[in-house]
C-alpha cells in the first residue's frame, strides 16, 4: 500500500489542498474577493512600471528598484491566484505534482527576490541620507543593475536546491493543510529522513532573512544616528523618504514571520480563519497598495508628455471602484439575510445590520466624490458638499462605535447575566438603543457642524482626500478656541464614553469567565471573538485619525498620513462583513442556502 502511494506521488498524482475546507461556505465571496485582488494587482504594478519605464527623471537607483519590487510582486501573484480561483470554483481542490513543486518554486523565489530587494532599497537610504557626496559614485546604475541582477540569480539558485532535495523525497501522503503548496507540507508528507533538508531549509532561512533583515536593521540605526544630529528640516525629509520602505518591509517581514513560524510550531490552536487570512497576507498585504504608490501621490500622480493626469487618474480609479464596490455588494447582502431569515431576528445579528447599513452610509459619503475627482483635472469639492461630507463621515465614525458598545453591552448580558438577557434585550428597548445611537451622534455633531459652519475661512487647500472638520477649522481667519474645546468635547463623548463601556463589559466577562467550566470559557470567547475583531479594527485605524488631528505629525511621510487618514473609512465596512459572515456560523449557513437555490 505504502509503495503505491510512493509510485502515484512521483508518476504525476495529485496533491489535495484541504484548506480549501474551511472556506466551503463562502466559495463564491472569496472567489471575488481573490478575482478583485487579482485584478487591482495587475493593474496598479504594470501602471507603476509603465511610468518608471516610460518617464527618464525616475530612471534612478531607487525607482529602478521599485520597479523591480513590481514585476516581482506580479510574478508572485501570478503563481498563486490564478490557481486559487481556478481551485475555488473546483468541486476537487487539488494540484498536480509537477504544479505543486512549480508553485514551490515561484513562491519561495518571491519572497526571497522581495527581501533582497527591500535590502538594497535600504542601502540605497543608507547611502543618500548617511553618506551623500558618494551617493552618485556609490550608486550608479551600473551597480544597482548588477545588484538587482545578483538578487534574482542568486534566489533562483538558492531555491532551486530547495525544489531539487524535495523533489528527490519519496512521499507516503497527499493531503497539504494549506490553499497552496509550500516546501514544509511536502517535506511532511516524506517516507524517509529529511534532516537535509530540515538543516538546508534553516540555513535558506537565516541567509535569505537573517543577512536581508541584519542589513536593513543596521542601515536605519545608521540613519537614525544621523538624523538626531541634523536640523528638523532635513530629519523631515529623511523620514519621508523613508517612510514608505518601512511601511513596505513591515508589511512583507509580518506576512513572512508568520508563515516561517507556523512551519515551525503547532499553529493548529490558531483559529482556521486567522491561518487562511495571514498565510496569505505575506504575497497580497502589500500587492494592492505597492510602495511605488507614494511616488504616484493620493491625489498627485507623476506627470509626464506621455502620461498625462487624467490617464492615469483612471488607472488609480480602479481599484476604488472595485472596493467600493465590494463594500456595497457585502453590506448589501448581510442586511438582506438578516432581514430575510427570522431566525436572526434577535438582538446581536439586528446590531449587526445596523452596522452594515453604517458601512454603507460612511463609504457612500466618501468613495463616489473620491472616484469623480480621480477623473477630473482638478481635485475639488464645493463648499456645500464639503460640509455635507464632514458631516456624514463625522457621524458614521461616531455612530460605528456607538454600536460597537451596543453589542460589546449585548455579550455582557448574555455572558454574565444569561437569565435576565431576554427581559433586558427586548425588541422594544433594542430599538430604543438603535435609535439613541443613530440619534446622538448626529444631534452631538450638528452642534459641533454648526460651529464650523459660522467660521469665515482664509483659504481653500483642504491637505486630505477628503473633507474633514479639523481640516476646515485650520482655514478659519478667526479665533477658533470654542471650536477646539467643543471638538475635545466630542471626541471624548462620542469616543471616550463609548470605549469605557466596552472595556468594563469585556473586564466583566473575563471575570465571569475565568470562574467558568472550559467549555463555557470555550463558548464565551467564541462570541464574542467577532466582536473583539470589529472593533480593534475601527479602534486602530481611528486612533491614528485622531493622534493626526491633535498632534503634529508633519514628521510622518505624506503617503503615510494620507492612506492611514482613510483607513477608518473603508477598512471596517470592507471587512466586517467578512467578520461576522465567516464567523458566525447562523449568517454562513443562511449565506449557503441562499447561494445553493440561487445557483440551483
Amino acid at each position: 500500500m505504502q509503495d503505491r502511494k510512493m509510485e502515484g506521488a512521483h508518476n504525476g498524482s495529485m496533491f489535495i489542498l484541504s484548506g480549501f475546507g474551511k472556506m466551503d461556505t463562502f466559495t463564491y465571496f472569496y472567489f471575488a474577493c481573490s478575482l478583485i485582488l487579482f485584478l487591482a494587482t495587475v493593474f496598479v504594478n504594470i501602471l507603476l512600471i509603465a511610468v518608471i519605464i516610460l518617464e527618464e527623471s525616475l530612471h534612478e537607483p531607487m525607482y529602478i528598484c521599485l520597479s523591480n519590487l513590481s514585476v516581482n510582486e506580479l510574478f508572485g501573484s501570478s503563481s498563486l491566484l490564478p490557481h486559487l480561483m481556478a481551485n475555488l470554483l473546483s468541486e476537487t481542490k487539488t494540484i498536480s505534482y509537477t504544479g505543486c513543486f512549480i508553485q514551490i518554486f515561484c513562491l519561495y523565489n518571491y519572497g526571497n527576490v522581495e527581501a533582497i530587494i527591500l535590502t538594497v532599497m535600504a542601502y540605497d537610504r543608507y547611502v543618500a541620507i548617511c553618506n551623500p557626496l558618494r551617493y552618485f559614485t556609490m550608486m550608479t546604475k551600473e551597480k544597482v543593475y548588477k545588484l538587482l541582477t545578483t538578487a534574482w540569480l542568486y534566489s533562483f539558485f538558492l531555491i532551486l536546491i530547495i525544489v531539487a532535495l524535495s523533489l528527490r523525497l519519496p512521499l507516503c501522503g497527499s493531503t497539504i493543510e494549506k490553499l497552496y503548496c509550500d516546501n514544509v507540507s511536502i517535506i511532511k508528507l516524506s517516507c524517509v529522513d529529511t534532516s537535509v533538508n530540515n538543516i538546508y531549509g534553516l540555513f535558506t532561512i537565516v541567509v535569505h532573512f537573517g543577512i536581508p533583515l541584519t542589513i536593513i536593521i543596521y542601515s536605519y540605526i545608521q540613519i537614525l544616528k544621523v538624523c538626531l544630529k541634523i536640523s528638523k528640516e532635513a530629519r523631515a525629509r529623511a523620514f519621508h523618504t523613508c517612510g514608505t520602505h518601512l511601511l513596505t518591509f513591515f508589511s512583507f517581514i509580518i506576512g513572512a514571520l508568520f508563515v516561517l513560524l507556523g512551519n515551525r510550531v503547532n499553529s493548529k490552536a490558531v483559529p482556521s480563519f486567522v491561518t487562511v487570512i495571514l498565510s496569505l497576507e505575506f504575497l497580497s498585504g502589500k500587492l494592492i497598495c505597492p510602495p511605488g504608490s507614494s511616488a504616484l501621490g493620493p491625489m498627485e500622480p507623476v506627470t509626464s508628455p506621455l502620461w498625462r493626469r487624467e490617464v492615469l487618474s483612471q488607472w488609480v480609479e480602479f481599484p476604488n471602484l472595485l472596493t467600493y464596490i465590494a463594500i456595497v455588494s457585502a453590506n448589501l447582502l448581510l442586511m438582506i439575510i438578516i432581514v430575510l431569515e427570522e431566525s436572526l431576528h434577535e438582538p446581536m445579528y439586528i446590531l449587526i445590520g445596523n452596522l452594515a447599513a453604517n458601512g454603507l452610509y460612511g463609504s457612500t459619503a466618501f468613495f463616489p466624490k473620491l472616484l469623480a475627482n480621480l477623473v477630473t483635472e482638478a481635485p475639488t469639492i464645493s463648499r456645500t458638499g464639503c460640509l455635507i461630507q464632514i458631516f456624514f463621515i463625522h457621524t458614521n465614525a461616531g455612530l460605528e462605535i456607538f454600536l460597537l458598545a451596543l453589542m460589546a453591552y449585548d455579550r455582557y448580558m448574555s455572558i454574565c447575566n444569561p437569565l435576565r438577557y431576554t427581559s433586558v434585550m427586548t425588541n422594544s428597548n433594542l430599538r430604543k438603543l438603535i435609535a439613541a445611537a443613530w440619534l446622538f451622534p448626529i444631534c452631538v455633531f450638528s452642534v459641533h457642524f454648526y460651529l464650523t459652519l459660522r467660521l469665515p475661512l482664509c483659504g481653500f487647500i483642504v491637505q486630505k482626500i477628503y473633507c474633514d472638520n479639523w481640516s476646515v477649522v485650520k482655514l478659519s481667519c478667526v479665533d477658533t478656541f470654542l471650536n477646539n474645546i467643543f471638538g475635545i468635547f466630542v471626541t471624548v463623548l462620542l469616543l471616550g464614553v463609548p470605549l469605557a463601556l466596552i472595556l468594563i463589559s469585556y473586564l466583566l466577562i473575563i471575570k465571569v469567565s475565568i470562574r467558568a467550566s472550559k467549555d463555557a470559557q470555550s463558548k464565551a470567547m467564541k462570541t464574542c471573538a467577532t466582536h473583539l475583531l470589529a472593533f480593534l479594527v475601527f479602534i486602530f485605524t481611528f486612533l491614528f485619525e485622531v493622534i493626526q488631528h491633535r498632534y503634529n505629525t508633519r514628521n510622518i511621510p505624506y503617503f503615510i498620513r494620507i492612506y492611514m487618514s482613510v483607513q477608518y473609512i473603508i477598512i471596517p465596512p470592507l471587512l466586517n462583513p467578512i467578520i461576522y459572515g465567516v464567523k458566525t456560523q447562523e449568517i454562513r449557513t443562511r449565506v449557503t442556502k441562499l447561494l445553493k437555490r440561487k445557483i440551483s
